[in-house]
């Protein structure tokens, strides 16, 4: 076997999702701004057939990786904002449960592994150094997963891209990887699972600590409406239905209501609608009742009675 056999990329696409690759147009963009240079080694050991391969599945890596370096970055912004200046306070504690564990894995693996993720250097090497460690499988198979779930939130500007077909290609070359061998990757598929699923966490408090943000601000911008418009009218009863405060609630979640959330909102504004209608019907029988009284005492004095200073 040759030495050019040997170097291969581990990994294999399919006819098929190279054909929706080329015709990914954002992927495509994505290409364009890479880098083709191969180091002295592979230069000379690959084929020029194995050099276009490995540039395709670094590009797929580099894809893949990108979002978490803008999930990591959007977490870290939000992290400062909320923890403000406390001194000393690491980012991770602005989280809580698993995802303040995803965000300093996250953090470890990008610092540790920038050149890595960021696909620098010769694309052989990018490549090749997927399987060299364990982290560093997680992480591209964690990638993977959360490919089909980003682009359903707002905090990774991302479009909607399906990478399946490399997980798969990820676990057949571990499988077939002498050193790994076939019984880790239900192990480590765990693992990235895990990993994936602590990740939603952080993105959806992400999402929570922003929209809180947005909506401590509505809110005090819209009470010193209130109030001002309250000094400029005051003695008079408005009544009004505050549906908009649990829109912007419902807003607030990351995900969709159910059928039973938008029920219980429902009978919420309902309900307030009926207590203002009560309200407002009891307020204007008082007031014609009172009305009603005084034409009547005028009718029979001819005066209006209106009480003496001091006896209200």
């Amino acid at each position: 076997m040759s030495i050019s056999a040997d170097i291969a990329s581990p990994f294999e696409v399919s006819a098929d999702a190279a054909a929706a690759l080329e015709h990914d147009a954002v992927f495509q963009r994505v290409r364009q701004r890479m880098e083709s240079s191969f180091c002295p080694f592979h230069s000379a050991e690959c084929s020029e057939q194995q050099r276009s391969v490995f540039r395709l599945h670094r590009d797929v890596i580099y894809t893949l990786l990108l979002p978490l370096f803008e999930i990591h970055d959007q977490a870290t912004q939000i992290a400062t904002r909320v923890l403000g200046r406390r001194k000393g306070a690491e980012p991770e504690r602005a989280f809580r449960g698993e995802a303040r564990g995803a965000f300093a894995w996250l953090h470890c693996i990008l610092t540790e592994e920038r050149e890595f993720c960021l696909a620098e250097g010769c694309p052989a090497c990018v490549v090749l150094h997927v399987l060299s460690s364990e982290p560093t499988i997680r992480l591209v198979a964690v990638a993977c997963m959360l490919s089909d779930f980003l682009p359903a939130t707002d905090l990774v500007d991302i479009k909607k891209r399906h990478f399946g077909f490399w997980l798969k290609a990820m676990e057949k070359a571990v499988r077939e990887d002498a050193f790994w061998g076939a019984e880790f990757w239900p192990e480590i598929q765990h693992r990235a699972e895990s990993l994936a699923v602590d990740i939603r966490y952080l993105i959806m408090q992400c999402v929570e600590h922003r929209n809180g943000t947005e909506l401590q601000r509505t809110a005090s911008i819209n009470s010193n409406n209130h109030n001002h418009h309250n000094n400029k009218s005051a003695g008079c009863i408005a009544m009004r239905s505050e549906r908009h405060a649990y829109r912007v609630h419902v807003r607030s979640i990351p995900v969709q209501p159910s059928a039973l959330a938008r029920r219980q909102l429902n009978m919420m504004w309902e309900e307030q609608d009926l207590v203002s209608k009560y309200l407002q019907s009891c307020w204007n029988s008082l007031c014609w009742s009172d009305r009603r009284q005084k034409m009547v005492d005028f009718s029979k004095t001819g005066t209006l009675y209106f009480p003496r200073e001091g006896t209200i």
